[in-house]
């Protein structure tokens, strides 16, 4: 058996494979970090039975070995450390194999982000009837409307400026008001998924927008046949508590394993 470098389309259905049948609850946050890794392949002879991704040199993101061969795992799994300049793991909670190999030596762990799901709680009636709308880069009087997030939305506007297909950018109204923003980022790895994420103009804050935007997404994402998922830092409480009222539950917490 050896490792050697390969590319995301090597691993890409094995990947999907193995999230698919394990449930492996992730974000596009995650799918950032994993897309702009560097991938080795573990074969056997021509046979690729795992595989490995390091990202910014120094993150291990991925790590995946074929049941069959699972005996060899934790030395592997040793090797794959070995590799670029590896000091940390980022890893969803509900990737058992992974994080049950960070955990057999591991120096600290912190606790990184939520990852959420809806439950049907999504449908219920929002605090404000809005509306929503997406907004095109290309027109000007969307441009202005985009100031109004006050530098939130800068690296999805730079994203769609390069040409990004995979998210799109909505305005919130209410009474014609812009009272908010919310974002969409169609899955690139788990495709089934669309990540749905909100921000509230200041001066709306504390009203409900915040969970009526994220229901109208979430509703919008639903009636495609996707599935509507969020994420947040581990310590933005008020987020967390924003996302829950909009129906999402969490049973993931994105780590940060240190060796």
């Amino acid at each position: 058996m050896k490792i050697k470098k390969c590319t995301y389309m090597d691993i890409e259905r094995k990947l999907r494979k193995y999230l698919s049948t394990n449930k492996v609850t992730v974000d596009s946050f995650w799918e950032d970090h994993v897309l702009k890794s560097i991938y080795y392949g573990i074969y056997d002879e021509d046979e690729l039975i795992g595989y490995f991704a390091v990202t910014d040199e120094n993150i291990l993101t991925l790590f995946y070995l074929d049941e069959t061969y699972s005996q060899y795992s934790q030395e592997f799994f040793e090797k794959a450390k070995k590799y670029e300049q590896v000091t940390e793991a980022l890893i969803p909670t509900s990737d058992e194999f992974f994080l049950s190999h960070a955990l057999d030596n591991y120096i600290e762990i912190k606790k990184q982000a939520y990852f959420f799901k809806y439950s049907e709680r999504l449908y219920e009636s929002a605090s404000y009837i809005i509306n929503i709308r997406e907004l095109d880069i290309k027109k000007e009087i969307d441009l202005e409307i985009i100031k109004k997030s006050e530098g939130f939305l800068d690296d999805e506007l730079e994203n769609l400026k390069k040409g990004s297909t995979h998210l799109k950018m909505y305005a919130a109204f209410d009474n014609n008001e812009v009272v908010g923003f919310g974002i969409t980022e169609n899955g690139r790895i788990t495709k089934e998924n669309v990540s749905i994420g909100m921000y509230v103009c200041k001066s709306f804050r504390k009203k409900g927008y915040g969970s009526s935007i994220l229901k109208s997404l979430g509703t919008m994402i639903v009636k495609q046949d996707k599935k509507p998922i969020s994420g947040c830092w581990y310590y933005n409480h008020n987020s967390k508590k924003t996302i829950e009222r909009a129906g999402g539950f969490t049973k993931t917490r994105l780590l940060r394993i240190y060796f």
